[in-house]
């Protein structure tokens, strides 16, 4: 059986300065000012000489295609237009993925070398803690996801059938949530996790930054906690940066691989403000060679571990696009345990807890056990101290407020009591 690695390595492998970003030959992106309205757009395009093929409206970013040959003229009329704030080429970003150098690597050592086993006596995942894989699509039918993979989208196809015609997708979905203790296959690092797919890299596991910026909107308003992005390349786009910036700006963790040429060039959506950057270790957590490094990337995971390929199989899955989901699954874990904890409390305790000294990586090889508590009395005890905490700083405040004159002016005056008190809802 062909593996899941060869079949996209070729996607993997780029023939050209790999600091060069990918440009799309016919496709432009547009982001309008903010008080500009979207109907002059008709008028803009004909200017121009182009149709807008893609709306994002949520970020004001439209998309365009020009004949071919004619991107650069066509940039600098929209350019000169006072309704235009920028006007870019589109970038194509790739699946990250590297062919084993050793067959006989061991099964599974990446979660047993990063303390899943512990950690799953506390949380092994929340159908309720939603990860979406923006990939190449997953297979739903794999007896590994069964029942895990929820209704997703293709944004290559612009249809509501995200299943994967390559099989990167359905590889890192592996990762993340393949079930456990059904006696098949392999383990995931968040067993009961709902699985979104969403596809927005085509059978070439190659896409559009508008397609995958389109895919974090659509995934960020349906309910996805932690975002997989086992992709990317040397450049980036308004489109892509403002929808991260969406997705953050409603509390989602952002995951991304850093890429696999050796490089410590930024590479993107990895070294983004609002992301997760993700570099691949070895047994000895020494990062592979191929590995993309720099103080841009935040953490490094194991970076080949077993996972699930297409039509029911299993294969080997190396790059820093095995890594991801790795550290996309231990967020989702965190976020089951810890429910109301914020994607920037979730990303803090996976830098914090890192295992450091890893040159090329900021914070160091993640360390599940240390991001959560390993057992129901660690459990139970961290709880303790959090509630004992948040009860000695509401009395102090109490104090304070007690011993402090205040003037109040009538019904605007602030309670003495904190906001934390009150009982909150855990968020689908």
């Amino acid at each position: 059986m062909r593996s899941v690695v060869a079949q996209v390595a070729a996607a993997a492998v780029m023939s050209i300065n790999p600091a060069t970003p990918v440009t799309d030959a016919e496709r432009i992106l547009v982001k309008l000012r903010p008080n500009a309205e979207p109907g002059a757009l008709g008028v803009l395009a004909l200017t121009a000489g182009v149709e807008l093929e893609r709306a994002l409206p949520q970020i004001r970013v439209y998309v365009m295609r020009a004949p071919a040959g004619r991107v650069g003229p066509a940039i600098a009329v929209l350019r000169q237009s006072p309704l235009v704030e920028v006007a870019q080429r589109e970038i194509v970003l790739s699946a990250v993925e590297v062919a084993p150098n050793d067959v006989d690597w061991p099964d599974q050592w990446g979660l047993r070398r990063t303390g899943f086993p512990r950690v799953w006596e506390v949380s092994r995942g929340s159908p309720r803690t939603v990860v979406a894989v923006l990939d190449t699509g997953v297979d739903a039918s794999h007896p590994d996801l069964a029942g895990n993979v929820l209704r997703g989208f293709d944004f290559v196809n612009d249809d509501s059938n995200a299943s994967d015609d390559n099989g990167h997708g359905t590889a890192v979905a592996g990762v993340v949530a393949a079930r456990a203790n059904n006696q098949i296959g392999v383990a995931g690092a968040c067993w009961t996790c709902g699985m979104l797919p969403v596809k927005v890299l085509d059978r070439q596991a190659s896409g559009t930054t508008a397609d995958i910026a389109a895919g974090i909107i659509w995934a960020a308003n349906r309910g996805a906690r932690v975002i997989n992005l086992s992709l990317g390349g040397f450049g980036t786009t308004v489109a892509l940066t403002d929808a991260l910036a969406y997705a953050a700006e409603r509390d989602i963790v952002l995951v991304a691989a850093a890429g696999n040429d050796g490089s410590s060039d930024r590479f993107f959506p990895a070294a983004d403000d609002h992301v997760l950057g993700v570099a691949a270790t070895d047994p000895l957590d020494h990062l592979y060679r191929w590995s993309n490094r720099g103080a841009w990337v935040d953490v490094a995971a194991p970076g080949c571990n077993p996972t699930l390929s297409r039509s029911s199989g299993y294969a080997a899955f190396c790059g820093t696009s095995s890594a991801t989901p790795m550290v996309a699954g231990l967020a989702a874990l965190i976020r089951s345990a810890r429910p109301n904890a914020s994607a920037e409390e979730v990303a803090h305790e996976i830098r914090r807890s890192a295992i450091p000294g890893l040159p090329g990586v900021e914070y160091g090889r993640i360390d599940a056990a240390r991001a959560l508590p390993t057992s129901r009395a660690e459990h139970v005890r961290s709880a303790e101290r959090s509630a004992a905490t948040a009860k000695s700083r509401l009395k102090a405040r109490l104090r304070y407020l007690r011993s402090s004159p205040q003037k109040h002016s009538g019904p605007g005056h602030v309670s003495p009591v904190s906001p934390r008190s009150a009982p909150v809802t855990p968020s689908p």
